[in-house]
C-alpha cells in the first residue's frame, strides 16, 4: 500500500501463486506458503488487527480473470443483429 505497509497475498491456485513469485522474482526458487481455508483466515480477520482489509489482497485466479475478460469483451462488441 502507499503507506509502506506489508501486504498480504492471497492466492485461490497454488499455479496462480508459482506463476506470480517466478515473475517476481526472476527464478524458479518457491516461496515459503501458508495454506488455510477462507473461513479460518475471515475469523482471524475479525480478532487480529494486523489482518485487516488494507493489508490482504486477495489474488483472484487466472481462470476467474479470464471469464471476467471474456465477459468484458463481449459486453464492448458490437452486438450481434438477429
Amino acid at each position: 500500500s502507499d503507506s509502506g505497509e506489508d501486504q498480504l497475498p492471497v492466492f485461490f491456485v497454488l499455479e496462480d501463486l508459482l506463476a506470480t513469485y517466478a515473475r517476481a522474482a526472476g527464478s524458479s526458487a518457491k516461496p515459503q506458503i501458508k495454506v488455510t481455508d477462507l473461513q479460518s483466515l475471515v475469523g482471524r480477520m475479525q480478532t487480529d488487527a494486523s489482518l485487516d482489509s488494507e493489508s490482504i489482497v486477495f489474488v483472484p485466479s487466472s481462470s476467474a480473470l479470464a471469464v471476467v475478460d471474456a465477459s468484458t469483451e463481449a459486453e464492448q462488441s458490437p452486438r450481434r443483429a438477429r
